[in-house]
């Protein structure tokens, strides 16, 4: 039992750890040698890398951000086949990325980083929700609205539609700190002041 536990908080912390990672900054610095997090929206994501970098900065972020917590979630998921370590091992990826150990506890929003830790328990609800992102975006140029759009999709698609009788936890949980991550974006739109794409 001890060995199991011990096993359980190794995958908690480098879920965290993974997702910690910031793909953004790096990115954006090894691209143009700028720091995402002093200009425009001071956010490390992937659309404030667009801002910065532009398209191709961007992608390469978006699809970091997705990697880095689909793959050990995929794994444990699919080939240790353990749905609720899983779980929470998502949850750590997406608690990562938005407070970075590397970043002093600052980051980005998760919306890459969940839909990632998502695709292997609801693909399909994700390829959509990010079908449904690109149009909103374009039609608004809102980022943040079109991402918690697609959020609320997949986790309340994916409580509907999952076959694991725990997502229902891990939607609620993953919606309200992607919820919370986006606070100041919904205080900025309301004041008329957030940045548009």
């Amino acid at each position: 039992m001890f060995c199991c536990g011990y096993s359980v908080l190794l995958w908690i912390g480098l879920g965290y750890v993974l997702g910690s990672i910031p793909f953004g900054v790096l990115i954006s610095m090894g691209l143009k040698g700028i720091d995402p997090r002093k200009v425009a929206s001071r956010n490390s994501g992937a659309t404030n890398v667009y801002r910065t970098v532009g398209w191709s900065g961007a992608i390469l972020v978006a699809l970091s951000d997705v990697l880095k917590s689909m793959v050990p979630v995929y794994y444990i998921l699919k080939v240790l086949e353990r749905p609720n370590l899983a779980m929470v091992v998502a949850l750590s990826c997406v608690l990562g990325h938005i407070w970075s150990c590397f970043l002093r506890f600052k980051g980005g929003k998760g919306i890459a980083t969940g839909a990632g830790s998502l695709f292997p328990f609801v693909p399909y609800l994700v390829i959509v929700s990010i079908i449904f992102w690109l149009l909103i975006t374009r039609w608004t140029r809102y980022a943040f609205l079109a991402s918690s759009v697609c959020a609320a999709v997949v986790l309340v698609g994916g409580v509907i539609f999952s076959p694991y009788p725990f997502f229902g936890y891990l939607a609620l949980s993953m919606g309200g700190v992607i919820l919370f991550s986006h606070k100041q974006n919904f205080i900025r739109f309301i004041q008329g002041k957030e940045h548009k794409i």
